[in-house]
């Protein structure tokens, strides 16, 4: 339960308040079939779902080793020369 209030970033309160502000319109102009948006929100919201949710597009962690390139180990190409 506690992992869940973690990492909160902008675009998962930006679902969260928009599925319950999409929830609150289906409700009061009985437009039920809004709600269906706003469950879909609210879950991706509460899972931290989304086509990024799940590690699908995830960036550099820092976990490994980078090769670090300094202008020292790059040889200029001089096609004349052999």
């Amino acid at each position: 339960m506690d992992s869940r209030f973690r990492n909160w970033g902008f675009a998962r309160i930006v679902r969260l308040v928009g599925g319950i502000g999409i929830g609150i319109y289906a409700i009061y102009t009985s437009q039920y079939i809004y709600l269906m948006l706003a469950a879909v929100l609210l879950i991706q919201a509460a899972y931290n779902l989304s086509c990024c949710g799940a590690s699908g597009c995830g960036s550099d962690s820092g976990t490994y080793k980078q090769n670090t390139l300094y202008k020292d180990q790059i040889k200029n190409y001089n096609p004349e020369k052999k």
